[in-house]
């Protein structure tokens, strides 16, 4: 399911660089443009735990702003989004009480979402 994953964020990286290189060779933006779309997108990595033992929580649904992707066996995400200022975090998980937060989010951040069960 991880390389699944890693597939589908490759492919969409890939052919976004490649749209952007083709419009940039054809004339339809600039460099300064083709740069500013690279930065409006950010990867968001994060890990879901239990808020009492610490540990990783696989099969947790993580959606940030409208975007869900679900934890792997050590409890870890990853999701490519559009930059915003705040990101509105909603976990959810059978038999933990639904987590919902709004944060900033920093490139070198590691988002950590403690759940707690019922």
């Amino acid at each position: 399911m991880k390389t699944l994953k890693t597939i589908v964020v490759v492919t969409i990286f890939l052919v976004a660089n490649y749209s952007l290189i083709i419009a940039k060779e054809e004339g339809n933006i600039s460099k300064k443009e083709a740069s500013e779309a690279k930065a409006m997108i950010t990867v968001i990595d994060g890990k879901v735990v239990d808020d009492v033992t610490g540990e990783g929580l696989a099969g947790v649904s993580v959606e940030i702003n409208g975007e869900i992707v679900y934890t792997d066996f050590e409890g870890n995400f990853s999701l490519r989004s559009l930059k915003t200022e705040v990101y509105e975090v909603r976990a959810t998980f059978i038999s933990y009480k639904n987590t919902l937060l709004e944060t900033s989010i920093d490139n070198n951040n590691l988002l950590k979402i403690k759940m707690k069960s019922l």
